[in-house]
């Protein structure tokens, strides 16, 4: 029997996108798989606001508590969608029903090398939005890129536009963003040198405070191309 992901408190969420409530959620009866690797078991689990603040093998309704009954249903936490697009058409489709009814509950947008500049100004307009589920950004390599050449992409980049490019990357990281992506099969990335974005995601090591840098997002739909080989020997560099 397929497995049933339980949806239901998700898409109450959903439903209550842009309010303020503070009534509890009590999910009754099902299975959680609470993604630390132990086996699935029997527990109930409370929602006070944006908050888990009970996980028990039985719970009883406090007063005013709406009860769902999860008999037969997989509870789990949200999951969060690595690789997304979901920033085009949020502002039309806040409730993001397409992701809430797969259980994503977080979504890191900004990928394949295209992304929000000013990051600042995506973030904002998501605060505002208030969507029912979480967003992150990536800040793509190709945004930044063509913000620096501009239409003479057609060729390798200067040690003056790549020291741009940083600048702009830098920016971004202090503005939000959680990394650089790149899609090198695309224009205007497809022109770069492989040693191009490893330059241009320095600020990502600085601005993370980690001693390594992060995994480099690339689109792979076509995982025999040049430009995806060479960005794969320059994501292997970027880990020594």
């Amino acid at each position: 029997m397929p497995i049933r992901i339980l949806a239901a408190a998700l898409l109450l969420t959903a439903a209550t996108a842009g309010a303020q409530t503070s009534a509890p959620i009590l999910i009754k009866g099902g299975t959680l798989v609470d993604g630390t690797g132990g086996p699935p078991r029997r527990a109930d689990v409370r929602v006070q606001g944006d908050r888990i603040v009970a996980v028990a093998p039985s719970l009883s309704p406090t007063t005013g508590e709406r009860v769902i009954d999860a008999t037969g249903l997989t509870v789990s936490p949200g999951f969060i969608d690595l690789h997304s697009h979901a920033d085009r058409g949020i502002d039309r489709m806040p409730l993001a029903e397409s992701q809430v009814r797969q259980g994503v509950t977080t979504t890191i947008v900004g990928q394949d090398g295209g992304s929000a500049l000013p990051v600042s100004d995506f973030l904002n307009d998501i605060d505002r939005l208030h969507p029912a589920i979480n967003f992150a950004t990536m800040i793509g390599h190709g945004t930044v890129r063509s913000a620096v050449m501009g239409d003479d992409f057609r060729r390798a980049a200067t040690r003056a536009e790549i020291a741009t490019m940083q600048a702009l990357v830098d920016r971004a990281m202090k503005d939000g963003a959680v990394g650089l992506s790149s899609g090198v099969e695309y224009d205007p990335a497809f022109f770069a040198k492989p040693s191009e974005p490893c330059a241009v995601s320095a600020p990502t090591t600085i601005s993370l405070c980690s001693s390594a840098r992060l995994p480099l997002p690339m689109n792979s739909s076509n995982a025999d191309s040049p430009a995806y080989i060479a960005s794969s020997r320059m994501i292997c560099s970027t880990r020594r």
